[in-house]
């Protein structure tokens, strides 16, 4: 065998070797992001609850819904009633020193009460972005997951 068909018998066996291990590491990372994922998924679902549960919490008392769209006032309304850590993965502080309901994906979730006699609160799930499929959701009547209905009239209606 002459030198170059050695080298070319080494590239080779480096091929069998390297080729098979890099698909493995790929499958095996895909496999555990979408494990970690689908885990945060189900997490997700009941902080959402949690934080809906205060809602209704705070309306016994109150006689009506927080009324807001800024979730840092959220926050003050529901502290009283949920009572949060200050270490709770389901808050997080601004620069300004307000602090705000994040998701597990530290996104701020999204609340909506007009009027005082309904209210939306939504997550904008893995993806980050508001108005998509795999959305979380919960309104004083039903809860869901894609995109959030609309609240109009005193109803919620799907847009």
């Amino acid at each position: 065998m002459n030198k170059k068909a050695r080298e070319n018998q080494k590239k080779r066996k480096f091929c069998y070797i390297a080729i098979p291990i890099l698909g493995f590491i790929t499958i095996s990372y895909y496999w555990i992001s979408t494990y970690l994922n689908l885990s945060r998924i189900k997490r997700s679902v009941p902080t959402i609850k949690v934080l809906a549960l205060g809602i209704v919490s705070y309306q016994s008392r109150n006689g009506h819904y927080p009324i807001t769209t800024r979730n840092e006032i959220l926050f003050k309304s529901l502290d009283t009633v949920i009572k949060f850590k200050s270490n709770s993965q389901k808050v997080r502080e601004e620069n300004d020193g307000d602090k705000i309901l994040v998701d597990r994906w530290g996104t701020p979730f999204k609340y909506i009460s007009e009027d005082g006699s309904t209210f939306l609160l939504i997550s904008a799930g893995p993806d980050k972005i508001f108005n998509t499929k795999d959305d979380f959701w919960v309104t004083d009547k039903e809860e869901g997951r894609g995109k959030a209905p609309s609240l109009r009239e005193g109803k919620t209606q799907k847009e």
